[in-house]
Formats: structure tokens, C-alpha cells, sequence
């Protein structure tokens, strides 16, 4: 009631990503640009609800065959956000990084972190439902590191293309 012209923009955008998210369903791999494609369709929401605040920076060294679980990148995303953004009123740029090197693809999402102003502790199945899923796909533990550098949160995904 307060914005309509908004809240039809966020259906629309959230419709969008609903109908992509069911026909990746099921998809063992697609391609680094379709699920770039989706990261789009996301941000684009978390754009409506936090404005300019929000940049998100992509620096991409890739083929367009290199290959990625779906769903994977938006809990990254959506970590990156929540803990980018939270209890902070200026302008926050989170950056991803992908290259394919040798037979690995590397994605590495860098987001400010500022230890006194943090969200209330979720329940942390993101990171460690990626994990799992990681050693369902690849029977490997070293694919998702995370570490706090300063006032950077770094995460690291690896995701082997020939297996």
C-alpha cells in the first residue's frame, strides 16, 4: 500500500526467478552463464529492497563451457548480503571473482564484515548444506573455504569440471 509500483516490480522480478529456479530443478550441472543468468534474476530482487545501497561486482575469467551445480551461488550471495549489509546505512559493494584454471572453476565472493555490527546468528544450514552437497556431487571436503581477512569475508568455491 505504500509503494505499489514497487511491490508490482518485486512480484514480477520474483515470478522471474521462481520460474527459473523450477526448470533448473532436477539439473545435475548447467552452465557458469546460466547460473549467472539466475544470480541476475536474484540480485535483481535484493535490488528493490536495498536500492543503491547494493553493488555487486563481477570480474569473470571463464569459458562458456565451464559447468556448475545449480543453486549454488545465490546462498553464497544471499550470506554475502546478510552479512555485507547488516547494521550498516552507506553503500556496500560485495565482489565475485570466477575463473576457470586448469580443470577447476573458482568462484571467490568478497563482502565487507564488520565484527561489532553483525544479524542474529541463523542456523548456519546454508554453508554447511552447500558443504554436503559439494561431497554428495565430488566425495570431496576441500570445495567451500571461508575465512575473515580485516574487515573482508572471503568465501571460496571450487567446482571440478571434469569428473
Amino acid at each position: 500500500m505504500i509503494a505499489p509500483e514497487k511491490a508490482q516490480d518485486m512480484i514480477g522480478k520474483l515470478s522471474d526467478f521462481l520460474r527459473s529456479s523450477v526448470r533448473r530443478e532436477g539439473q545435475e550441472k548447467i552452465s557458469i552463464v546460466e547460473e549467472l543468468g539466475y544470480i541476475e534474476a536474484y540480485l535483481s530482487i535484493e535490488s528493490v529492497r536495498f536500492g543503491n545501497r547494493l553493488r555487486v561486482e563481477f570480474e569473470k575469467e571463464y569459458t562458456d563451457d565451464a559447468q556448475i551445480p545449480p543453486f549454488l551461488l545465490q546462498p553464497l550471495l544471499e550470506n554475502a548480503i546478510k552479512f555485507g549489509l547488516y547494521g550498516k546505512t552507506g553503500n556496500v559493494t560485495i565482489r565475485v571473482h570466477i575463473a576457470l584454471q586448469e580443470d577447476m572453476l573458482h568462484v571467490k565472493i568478497t563482502n565487507p564484515f564488520d565484527h561489532d555490527s553483525q544479524p542474529p546468528r541463523g542456523t548456519g544450514f546454508g554453508l554447511e548444506g552447500i558443504r554436503r552437497r559439494l561431497y554428495l556431487l565430488f566425495a570431496r571436503t576441500d570445495l567451500l573455504e571461508t575465512h575473515k581477512a580485516d574487515n573482508t569475508f572471503i568465501t571460496t568455491l571450487k567446482i571440478p569440471q571434469h569428473v
